[in-house]
């Protein structure tokens, strides 16, 4: 019987090559993701990343400006 620490650095060199591709891939991306073993100490909190302010911002400011160019109590027949 193989204790969990015996166990995972057996079946280490099978995951490695995926490790290492996954950690580059995640540098580009969402470094926070993954990362190598060594990085990792005991538990740790995923931070919220900041990609979705600018549509967020976009999406607000669009909706400004169609209230201001169509208000909701205006008819739509005034505009003919």
């Amino acid at each position: 019987m193989y204790k969990a620490k015996e166990r995972y650095s057996q079946l280490m060199s099978g995951r490695t090559q995926f490790l290492d591709t996954a950690v580059e891939c995640s540098e580009l991306t969402l470094p926070y993701l993954v990362t190598r073993d060594e990085n990792f100490k005991g538990k740790r909190t995923l931070l919220q990343p900041y990609q979705s302010v600018g549509a967020k911002a976009v999406v607000t400011l669009a909706a400004k400006l169609m209230l201001a160019i169509l208000p909701p109590q205006t008819a739509s027949s005034n505009y003919r």
